[in-house]
């Protein structure tokens, strides 16, 4: 499972986004952070896009 936090700064004149993730993983109850290098924002056609949840079956 992958769970994401976004901050959002915006100004008249900028916008700034980030982001922090984490995955982890759930193994005889306790739970275990894996990895912390997935991509939650995406820049496509002038969208910035993020996507926060996503789990992984």
């Amino acid at each position: 499972m992958t769970l994401s936090n976004a901050t959002i700064i915006q100004t008249r004149d900028d916008s700034f986004i980030s982001s922090g993730s984490a995955t982890s993983i759930t193994l005889n109850n306790q739970l275990y952070r894996v990895d912390e290098q997935n991509q939650v924002i995406y820049y496509i056609n002038n969208l910035v896009l993020f996507w926060g949840l996503i789990f992984l079956l």
